[in-house]
Parts: structure tokens; sequence; C-alpha cells
């Protein structure tokens, strides 16, 4: 990789885009985390952002439409960050969660729309304007909090699966808990 000897030796994370961009992200952990963006077909670094995170960068995701890259932060508020990849330019920052985020998922129908997921949090996002807003997931009686380690979207609209720590998955609709399976 071209580009590659900047980050040498560190951890990185690593998402491809979608097939209609032909890019992929990569993130590091350090004390002041660049994300490179890649030329999937030559190797070749496109870009390079700085100066948004620290500590490094635990997530990544392109939203379906391939314009903006979602990242999120190690620092103590998990920041997620909403870039304008191709110009270069972060467009929103807001702070996430005081506890750890796994993953950041983005809707497959709406590139408004994202998840994160982590410990003791889900909260579902939308891309407003020049910022993105959270709502963090209502459980109700149907289930307790707990962590999710991942997730996905449904074929279906405003349906979003987690799969627990506790080897459940919880089905999503919208911001509401709407089933619990015990899958493990």
């Amino acid at each position: 990789f071209s580009g590659a000897e900047a980050m040498a030796g560190d951890q990185v994370t690593l998402k491809a885009g979608p097939a209609n961009v032909g890019d992929a992200a990569s993130g590091q952990v350090d004390r002041d985390p660049a994300i490179h963006i890649w030329d999937v077909t030559d190797l070749k670094t496109i870009s390079i952002f700085q100066g948004v995170h620290e500590r490094g960068v635990c997530a990544l995701e392109f939203t379906h439409d391939g314009k903006r890259l979602l990242s999120i932060g190690l620092e103590d508020n998990h920041q997620v960050a909403v870039w304008d990849w191709r110009r270069g330019e972060c467009v929103s920052k807001v702070n996430g969660s005081k506890d750890k985020i796994f993953c950041v998922v983005a809707d497959p129908l709406d590139a408004t729309r994202f998840v994160t997921t982590g410990v003791k949090h889900i909260k579902f996002w939308r891309i407003v304007g020049a910022t993105a807003e959270g709502k963090r997931g209502i459980c109700g009686d149907k289930g307790e909090t707990t962590s999710h380690l991942c997730g996905a979207f449904g074929k279906e609209e405003n349906r979003f699966y987690s799969g627990t720590s506790k080897g459940t998955i919880y089905m999503w609709v919208a911001t509401s808990l709407s089933v619990v399976i015990d899958a493990h």
C-alpha cells in the first residue's frame, strides 16, 4: 500500500466501500489517528484525514450511496464523525457514548440513517444538515439494557437486528425493541 509506512505497527480498522465506489477506508489506533481512503484497484492512498479523533478509530462505515464515511473514535465520549470523504471534510462530530462503541452500521435504504452498538449501548442516528442526531434504543418491557456486539439492517424499512453479549438477538422497529430471540 502506498502510505502504509505511516500506519506500520499500528492497529488498523478496515472497511470496504460500496461496490459503486471502489474504495476502502482504514483507521488506526494512535495518539493522532489517521483515516486513509484507498483505491482498491491500485492500492494507493487517495486521501488522509486527521485531527478529529483521539487515541484511535474503532469503527468505519460508508453510507450506501458512497457519499459519506462514518467513523467512531476511541476518545472518552467515543466521537461519531460524518465525513464528506471526497472533499476530505468532517461535516459533523458529536458525542456517541461514554461507553465503548463496537460498530457502526449504515442503513442500506436511507443514506441519512445509521446505528451504533456497544457496551450497554444502541443508538439510532439520522444525519440532519450539518449534524448527526442520535436516539437511544428503547427496551420497554420487552428486554433489558445489555451490550450489543454487532448489528444489521433488515429488508423491511426501520427494522434493525442486534446481537447481544447474552446470546440473544434483539429486533428493533424504529428505535423500539420489538422482539427478543434466544439465539445461543
